[in-house]
């Protein structure tokens, strides 16, 4: 329910409540608008009164129709039980979308003026028609916005953070000096020879015959 605020004297502010808001009502002036200039331009081409309501009445429910569509879905995520102001709401559209095909199908009747089979009694539902496929197209249309701005949403939050770059240092030279070279340690003999070195020695050793100084030895 929309409310127009008027203050009044002694500081008291009275409130007017009106069905609908004040976006609903205007959405409703563009259609209709929308439907008079159709009516208005096909009348003055085609001469045809029938055809000119046809027209008109199915563009101002099509108008009409992608609005409902796209407000049902809002009013569907925003529901939060039968409160009585979305109770409320809800009867009001249901109304308007009722009332608004059952004017086209009788604005449609009269300008037939009994013409035929087809002007009678196909001719007066074809504004209701296109205003149910325009209903649906609204609601595709706002569920498919809803999803993209999700989408963008999500890859927005998911977005790495980029690291604030590092200026390069040099890397710090280190000197160093080499350390003099130790001189080789070469190990002592052993301070006594072992019995078993010695006999081993003598094995090694030419025999000599006994006796007397051999010409070897001289």
């Amino acid at each position: 329910m929309g409310r127009i605020a008027k203050p009044a004297s002694g500081g008291i502010t009275k409130y007017y409540w009106y069905p609908g808001e004040r976006s609903d009502w205007i959405r409703a002036a563009i259609a209709a608008g929308c439907g008079l200039v159709t009516i208005a331009l096909v009348a003055a081409i085609t001469g045809s009164d029938l055809w000119a309501a046809v027209l008109g009445a199915s563009v101002t429910a099509g108008v009409a129709g992608v609005t409902f569509g796209r407000k049902d879905v809002r009013a569907l995520q925003t529901f939060a039980g039968f409160a009585a102001l979305d109770t409320g709401r809800a009867v009001w559209r249901a109304v308007v979308k009722g009332f608004g095909a059952a004017a086209a199908a009788v604005l449609v009747v009269h300008a037939a003026n009994g013409v035929g089979f087809v002007a009678n009694w196909l001719l007066p539902v074809v504004p209701a028609i296109v205003g149910a496929i325009a209903h649906q197209a609204g609601m595709m249309y706002e569920r498919a916005s809803q999803a993209s701005a999700e989408q963008e949403a999500l890859a927005e939050a998911e977005e790495p953070v980029s690291a604030a770059p590092v200026s390069a240092e040099p890397m710090p030279e280190y000197s160093y000096t080499p350390l003099p070279s130790s001189p080789a340690v070469t190990p002592a003999a052993p301070a006594f020879e072992s019995p078993l070195g010695a006999s081993m020695a003598q094995m090694r050793s030419p025999l000599r015959p006994a006796g007397p100084a051999s010409q070897f030895d001289r």
